[in-house]
């Protein structure tokens, strides 16, 4: 006597199984009955074929046949039937790309807000703007008398009234040329 499973393999959850028994009796079998076996063997169905359809994780176990005819019963050999659970297919595609969906919005947000921190930092000059770190040592009220020194040293040397005024006109020309690049 023997036992055969269609289709072969693994059944998934939700799918339909066909439980087959074989019997060689002279006098063939009358009557066939399936168990399925836990604690306790349970009778699951009747007939030559037994078919168990939206099949559940729960329906795993061992499970044999037993025919008989007029002169005695035989039992098969247990078979182990074991259910897949069902794999969802939005689960899957959600953990997978759920968090690269994440990672990719951080990095975006980051090099967004970083950008545009740099852009306030600066003018459209190219100096930086007058609330940034970079004006924040230069505070009259933390300088140190270095500054003071420096700032004697630079008013001894201011030039005269005709040197400032070529040293004025030299950049204008500078600033001109510097405005005319720029608009190329």
């Amino acid at each position: 006597m023997s036992v055969w499973v269609s289709p072969s393999g693994e059944p998934v959850e939700g799918s339909s199984v066909t439980l087959t028994c074989s019997s060689e009796a002279n006098p063939p079998a009358d009557s066939y009955t399936w168990f399925k076996t836990g604690a306790v063997a349970s009778e699951t169905g009747r007939g030559q074929s037994y078919t168990i359809t939206n099949i559940r994780p729960e329906d795993s176990g061992l499970y044999h046949c037993r025919a008989e005819n007029n002169y005695g019963a035989l039992n098969s050999t247990a078979v182990t039937l074991t259910v897949a659970g069902k794999v969802n297919a939005f689960l899957i595609v959600t953990g997978i790309l759920l968090p690269i969906i994440v990672a990719v919005t951080v990095i975006i947000i980051y090099v967004t807000r970083r950008k545009s921190t740099q852009r306030g930092e600066r003018t459209q000059a190219g100096h930086p703007a007058l609330h940034s770190d970079f004006y924040a040592a230069l505070d009259s009220k933390s300088r140190s008398p270095d500054y003071d020194t420096l700032m004697t040293v630079r008013d001894a040397a201011k030039p005269s009234s005709s040197q400032n005024h070529e040293t004025f006109t030299v950049y204008e020309n500078i600033q001109e040329k510097c405005s005319a690049e720029r608009q190329t």
